[in-house]
């Protein structure tokens, strides 16, 4: 889990170069949103960048867990991180 601290000169807001590494568009698991980088994580406190390979044996059983993290944290209100996967 990497976590990154998006300040700018003491402001909160995402750096160019953050967004320009990750990419202006992020497309939501179902496929069917697309939506701006900038304002997806736009407020948010922490970044979470997951990466994993479908055939990895680990990431096979720590995937489902961290969706299901995810999903009760913001079923609960946490509504300050983002997990770019």
């Amino acid at each position: 889990q990497l976590q990154l601290n998006l300040k700018n000169k003491g402001k909160e807001n995402m750096s160019e170069d953050f967004v320009t590494s990750i990419g202006e568009d992020l497309v939501y698991s179902n496929g069917d949103l697309i939506v701006k980088t900038a304002d997806a994580l736009s407020g948010k406190k922490t970044i979470m960048l997951y990466f994993s390979a479908h055939w990895c044996p680990p990431c096979q059983r720590f995937t489902p867990k961290l969706i299901e993290f995810y999903n009760s944290m913001k079923d609960h209100g946490k509504h300050d991180f983002e997990l770019i996967f």
